[in-house]
């Protein structure tokens, strides 16, 4: 943990850690304005999601809990595309647990393509989801394909890949 928070300590204001038995996987936790929705996976079991409810709540966040059975964490079946928008595979988790933000489905025949990254005013959305794509440029939202196959074969995805950080 040493090798992360040193670096991180020079970024972020507030650094804290999950102790055992809590588990928390980044990719069951997605930030909207100052909602935190955590999905209850595998990876994340509900001690990690209280510790993490105990950090935020006095900051501020709200942190909704949502449960995930059809794939392996949360930000395989929804992601931010947009401010106020989602990109939501509605097989995958239940769609309604977001009121209030604009969603935007993915093309059934490609359950994956939730798992999309919003970056710059753009959105890296796996090369190989080719409706999907089509659907959010229809939106007017501008996408650049990233090839991602490879990383798929694990469920692995773009937000899987990535760690933003804003810095002021």
């Amino acid at each position: 943990m040493a090798a992360i928070r040193t670096p991180l300590s020079e970024l972020l204001a507030v650094i804290g850690e999950i102790d055992e038995p809590g588990t928390l996987d980044g990719g069951d936790v997605l930030v909207m304005d100052g909602e935190v929705y955590v999905g209850r996976s595998t990876r994340t079991n509900d001690s990690g999601i209280e510790q993490l409810r105990r950090a935020l709540e006095p900051l501020g966040y709200r942190v909704t809990v949502i449960a995930v059975t059809r794939c392996l964490h949360l930000k395989a079946a929804v992601t931010r595309v947009a401010a106020g928008t989602l990109l939501v595979n509605p097989a995958w988790v239940a769609s309604d647990a977001f009121t209030g933000y604009r969603r935007l489905t993915v093309d059934p025949a490609e359950p994956a393509a939730a798992n999309a990254l919003a970056i710059g005013g753009a959105i890296l959305l796996p090369a190989q989801h080719l409706r999907t794509r089509a659907r959010l440029e229809a939106t007017g939202l501008a996408v650049i394909p990233v090839p991602m196959t490879e990383l798929a074969k694990a469920e692995a995805g773009i937000t899987c890949c990535s760690i933003l950080l804003e810095v002021p």
